[in-house]
């Protein structure tokens, strides 16, 4: 399927993020240069564009991103909401639980909410909500997290991202090829 983002052809979209990305990986995130809360929201907002939903997923509503328990983005996440994902229309809640947080398209996790989430989502069935933690206050220890498909995480000074593919498996969701290439991969047993 190829689709348009304004007049340019999907895979020189592809190419840009990718660049883009790239760039924002490479630059140490400090206060002073760049806003950690922006780099975040940009990471997890085209992590999102990548991903595939299973079939039956309601193409037309709203893709709605949830914070867990608080919104842990602020004003870096108002700034991209206009963009929008897959053409669909982007809104935001906090949910206070994992068990309510039906019609949630992506999870965003605080790190200090981890433990909570994970205790919550042990034994539960897995759902078709990509769940993303924020780990970046930590170094990246490349370990897999019950329930969460993609972890920000901090490699010295920089921001990057691993991603769970036993988790994704389970939940239904597909990462691209080109976001699997740029990703630390982690999975159940090392």
């Amino acid at each position: 399927m190829q689709t348009l983002v304004g007049n340019l052809p999907a895979g020189r979209c592809r190419q840009m993020f990718w660049m883009l990305l790239l760039v924002m990986a490479a630059l140490p995130v400090r206060a002073a240069d760049v806003q950690p809360q922006m780099v975040k929201a940009a990471f997890v907002f085209n992590i999102a564009k990548f991903m595939s939903w299973p079939e039956g997923t309601d193409e037309q509503a709203p893709f709605t991103f949830c914070f867990y328990r608080r919104d842990s983005l602020g004003e870096a996440f108002e700034l991209l909401q206009s963009r929008g994902i897959a053409g669909r229309e982007l809104q935001a809640r906090v949910v206070e639980k994992w068990r309510t947080s039906s019609g949630c398209d992506l999870l965003l996790v605080p790190e200090e909410e981890l433990l909570a989430f994970k205790l919550e989502a042990r034994g539960l069935p897995t759902r078709p909500t990509l769940v993303v933690a924020d780990l970046t206050d930590e170094e990246s220890r490349g370990m897999a997290h019950t329930g969460v498909h993609v972890a920000l995480v901090r490699q010295g000074a920089r921001i990057a991202f691993e991603v769970h593919l036993d988790e994704l498996q389970r939940s239904g969701l597909k990462a691209s090829s080109e976001l699997l290439k740029l990703a630390r991969i982690v999975r159940d047993n090392g």
